[in-house]
């Protein structure tokens, strides 16, 4: 989710994340001006300080006081070292300048995300599940194997998004984003070759939502 009164950057981020298949949501304002942040199904909050400082200070620690630890990443005018301490006080995972590369601050992005995860850089580990996403290997239980590629990018996107049931759509956005004629039933097919493959309660269908790993939702 991205917290900001920056329209023109909001829409940059927003396009770049989206062509990489992430979902993205942008806060609302209420009617009295404040950000309405719903941080429980988020991966991650980014949050503009650089216009309004105290408004963004405030949607930090609003999140924290509601017990979330949905991981925060705060942007930041280079000079302002107080705001930085107290968003990092307040409970924000780490605060970057705003004027940095788009490139690192989608890396920063993924960084933190994958902290508050405690994923390694090439390794994943949530419950019974791990992923070695060097050697596109998956672990469930007492049975491992390695993927293909698209059936591990599939695997990967459940595990990277446990809190959540993907659906087909969203799915299929990722794996398949830019590439013409694929079948409808695509997404479909890849679930039916990593459960022949790790088990059929590998990955759990929740009617009418979508897909999750069985053993982290």
């Amino acid at each position: 989710m991205i917290v900001s009164d920056d329209h023109y950057y909001c829409r940059t981020i927003y396009r770049i994340l989206v062509l990489k298949g992430v979902e993205v949501f942008l806060a609302r304002k209420t009617s009295d001006g404040e950000f309405s942040v719903l941080s429980n199904d988020r991966d991650l909050i980014l949050v503009d300080l650089c216009q309004d400082v105290e408004r963004g200070l405030k949607v930090i620690a609003n999140v924290r006081a509601d017990e979330s630890d949905v991981p925060i990443l705060a942007l930041l005018p280079v000079e302002n070292v107080e705001a930085r301490v107290t968003a990092l006080e307040l409970g924000a995972d780490d605060c970057v300048p705003k004027q940095l590369d788009l490139r690192e601050l989608l890396a920063r992005m993924y960084a933190v995300v994958r902290r508050r995860r405690g994923h390694t850089r090439s390794l994943i580990e949530i419950g019974t599940v791990a992923l070695d996403l060097l050697k596109r290997e998956v672990t469930f239980g007492t049975k491992r194997t390695v993927l293909p590629q698209q059936e591990f990018a599939l695997v990967r996107m459940l595990a990277e998004h446990p809190s959540r049931i993907l659906s087909r759509d969203v799915l299929h956005d990722h794996l398949y984003r830019g590439e013409d004629d694929v079948s409808p039933t695509a997404v479909d097919v890849l679930i039916f070759y990593v459960r022949r493959k790790l088990g059929k309660d590998f990955i759990r269908n929740v009617r009418g939502r979508g897909w999750a790993l069985s053993d982290v939702v």
